[in-house]
Parts: structure tokens; C-alpha cells; sequence
């Protein structure tokens, strides 16, 4: 099977290895500061915005933005659409896998009072501490290497997505999870309660003064059809991980005619950095994932 077509495939049924009727949720809550899209994106804009949980395209409109935003998968953009409505968070599959990560590392001698304690700190040393001390240390250390190698990884992802994760991918995640930890205390930090599946942490009600419009469409597709100018700025999260540069050379091309006069483009990778602001980028971010985070501007 061609690579963009498997993961696509994957990304369209929600995690699921073969076409079906119904696809699932994969996606309850983003890994993407939204911060960075808030502060790159020209005022009062047009937005194209790949939809997955909504929670960027949610606070782009908060901020008084237009947000179209775009999923392969319909049933994300049903569940968009129920949050749009009111509708509370869910448990997509990837929120599931976590929380099941969780759990079984109980028997690795990680407690719910261990966990519990680390994600509640309230001080940047306090959590390293805990974080060498206690997750990092004999049999704790193996189950958290193990669960993140791309051997494990491959039961629930596509093999060439995992192609595009590091080598010693399992090291990086875990040394991206200590730069995070040595800037951002857990307790204020809803990104690394995300991450190990924890309960999403109340947050502040903002109206939402922007809107937000929604269409099920592949990423390139949507934007080949429409007209010129038709959006100040992109926030693609990390759709070219395992795509291909067939298929990021199909989508540059397509955001490019789309894009206004001044346009800008964010880009997410899990994959390591191509240069180094991208690495310092990434390093910023709230969320422990992202390896490189790009901004291009778009003439």
C-alpha cells in the first residue's frame, strides 16, 4: 500500500486497520500549544486549521478568528461539531492507549499515588525529582522505554508513520518529557496531564467571538479547491508525519495558492528538528511531543 494511502486510511476510521462503517474517535484532546498559533496569527484571520479534537480551532475563535476547520476522519468533526454545541470532552482511542499506559505501569511499581503526586506538583524541581527518582529508576525506567519504542509503537500505528519517529525514539520522547518538566510545573500544565491520560484540568470559559465552520475532506484536497487568498494563515498540526514528500509537495502546492498576501503557515513534526529554531520552538511548547515546530511565511 502506498504510505500517504495507509495513513491516511488509518487517520480516516480512527485507528482502525481496515476501512469500516463506522470510524471511532481517535482524538478527544490536542497535543498542540495552542499559545504559538494565538501568537503567529495575523489579527481577525481567516483560519485553515486541521480540526482533530478542535481545542486549537476552539481558541483561535475565542481569539476572534474565522477558523474553517478540516478532518479526514468524520467522526472528529462530529465530535468539533458537539463541542461547538456544548457538548462536554471525550475519550478518543489515543486518550484511551494512554490511560491504559497508566494503568499497567502499575506493575512496574508506579502507584496511582505516584502518579497522582508527580502530576499534582507544583514545583519544576520537585517534579524532576520525582520524575528521576521514581520513573526513571529500575523496572519503572524499562516499562516507560519499552512502552515508547517504536516496536510497541507499531501495534497501534502504521509502520511508516513510525518510520518517521527518531532512532532511539523511546530516549527522546523521554528527554523532550524532562525539558518540559524543567520549565512548566505539571499542576499548571494541562499538556503533561494529557499526555499520561490524566483527567482534563478545569479551564477558564472564554467567549468565543470568532466561529467556527467544519468540512470532512483530506487536507490537500479541501485546499485545491478553494480560490485564491482564501486564508491568512494554516495551522496543520502534524499531517506530514509519514506522508511523503509526494504528498507534502501536493499540500505546500495547494496551501500556497490558497493563501492570502502575507499568509502564515505552523507545521508540527514528532520527527527530529531540521534546523534550530525549529528545535527552540518545539522546546517552548507546553506539550512534551513535538521535535520540530515550524513557521513558514507564505508570499
Amino acid at each position: 500500500m502506498h504510505t500517504r494511502d495507509e495513513v491516511l486510511s488509518f487517520w480516516r476510521t480512527g485507528g482502525q486497520w481496515r476501512e469500516v462503517a463506522r470510524p471511532r474517535l481517535l482524538f478527544g484532546r490536542m497535543f498542540e500549544d495552542e499559545a504559538l498559533e494565538l501568537a503567529e496569527v495575523p489579527r481577525h484571520a481567516r483560519v485553515f486549521a486541521i480540526a482533530s479534537a478542535g481545542c486549537t480551532a476552539l481558541a483561535l475563535a475565542r481569539r476572534g478568528h474565522e477558523v474553517l476547520a478540516v478532518d479526514v476522519n468524520p467522526e472528529q468533526v462530529a465530535y468539533v461539531r458537539r463541542r461547538l454545541a456544548g457538548g462536554p470532552l471525550e475519550a478518543g482511542q489515543v486518550d484511551l492507549n494512554l490511560r491504559r499506559l497508566r494503568e499497567f505501569s502499575r506493575w512496574a511499581g508506579l502507584s496511582p499515588s505516584a502518579w497522582d503526586e508527580f502530576l499534582n506538583a507544583r514545583r519544576c524541581d520537585e517534579q524532576l525529582d520525582l520524575w528521576r527518582t521514581k520513573f526513571l529508576r529500575g523496572p519503572r525506567h524499562w516499562f516507560l522505554r519499552a512502552a515508547l519504542s517504536k516496536v510497541c509503537l507499531r501495534l497501534f500505528y502504521p509502520a511508516c508513520f513510525v518510520a518517521c519517529l527518531p532512532e532511539r525514539c523511546a530516549e527522546v520522547f523521554l528527554g523532550r518529557i524532562e525539558r518540559t518538566l524543567a520549565r512548566i510545573p505539571n499542576r499548571s500544565n494541562p499538556w503533561m496531564q494529557r499526555l499520561w491520560g490524566a483527567p482534563e484540568m478545569p479551564a477558564a470559559s472564554t467567549p468565543m467571538t470568532g466561529r467556527v465552520s467544519l468540512a470532512c475532506a483530506d487536507a490537500a484536497e479541501f485546499l485545491e479547491a478553494q480560490p485564491r487568498g482564501s486564508f491568512q494563515a494554516f495551522t496543520l498540526s502534524n499531517v506530514l508525519d509519514g506522508a511523503g514528500p509526494d504528498y507534502a509537495a501536493r499540500l505546500w502546492a495547494a496551501i500556497r495558492n490558497a493563501a492570502a498576501p502575507g499568509a502564515v503557515a505552523i507545521l508540527r513534526s514528532l520527527g527530529q528538528p531540521q534546523d534550530e529554531l525549529a528545535r527552540i520552538r518545539a522546546a517552548r511548547e507546553r506539550s512534551a511531543l513535538w521535535g520540530g515546530v515550524y513557521v513558514r511565511a507564505l508570499s
